[in-house]
């Protein structure tokens, strides 16, 4: 690993390098997608002075970046969409053959809900994938992601929460029987409504009935093998 030979100590222990987002999918699972870049979460351990280090060494238009056509972005820790004790998981695999850096992954249920704010084409693509390999448990989903809510409504982007942030239901999507065998296990359904419908929802005051009926939304399940379709609803 290039930036771990580059890298220059910081003090007596190793460095943790906590990675998020499609990074973390790729290292503890065999889903693999193009990407421009792996995201690291600047926490108390991964510092400024390291964050630079790591920025100069391995982040955008540096000679690694050229190299691979893959930089290193450090995320603000308040940025993320997470639960408040996100889960990580240590990759004693990788970091045997590291001289400087622990590794360390965002938990893959924890990945999805960081998504789902941003819910872009590429948020989308990893969701399903995570869920067609069915490690997206429908009711640990549900508990991530309220905390996950709690967390941003309570936080410094409360006020921007109300205005980016949508409501996002989960419900079990059903699996069909094929072939005389028993059906597949659930997956789930994620549907996102709208901004009005939010704002409602967070004042404890039930939607007008005036209300258009506009949601968007995701939805994929694996029925033996086989994968629905993605399907994006658009506002009616």
């Amino acid at each position: 690993m290039e930036l771990d030979r580059a890298w220059k100590r910081l003090g007596q222990g190793r460095q943790l390098l906590p990675i998020i987002g499609s990074g973390a999918l790729m290292l503890q699972t065999d889903y693999r997608r193009g990407t421009k870049d792996n995201d690291a979460l600047q926490t108390a351990s991964l510092g400024h002075e390291a964050k630079q280090q790591l920025l100069a060494i391995g982040g955008q238009d540096t000679v690694l970046h050229q190299r691979h056509r893959l930089y290193i972005d450090v995320v603000s820790s308040g940025l993320p969409f997470l639960p408040h004790v996100p889960t990580w998981h240590e990759r004693p695999d990788l970091n045997q053959s590291l001289q400087h850096f622990d590794v360390s992954v965002l938990d893959v249920v924890d990945v999805v809900v960081s998504k789902l704010k941003r819910f872009h084409a590429n948020d989308r693509a990893d969701i399903s994938a995570m869920i067609d390999r069915e490690l997206v448990p429908h009711e640990l989903l549900a508990q991530r992601f309220e905390e996950a809510v709690d967390v941003w409504k309570d936080g410094a982007n409360a006020e921007d929460s109300h205005s980016r942030m949508p409501f996002v239901h989960l419900a079990p999507a059903p699996s069909r029987h094929q072939g005389g065998r028993p059906p597949g296990p659930r997956a789930p359904t994620l549907l996102r409504r709208s901004r009005c419908r939010l704002r409602a929802r967070r004042a404890a005051t039930p939607p007008s009935i005036d209300e258009p009926p506009c949601t968007v939304g995701f939805q994929s399940a694996q029925t033996r093998g086989r994968t629905k379709d993605t399907r994006i609803f658009k506002p009616a």
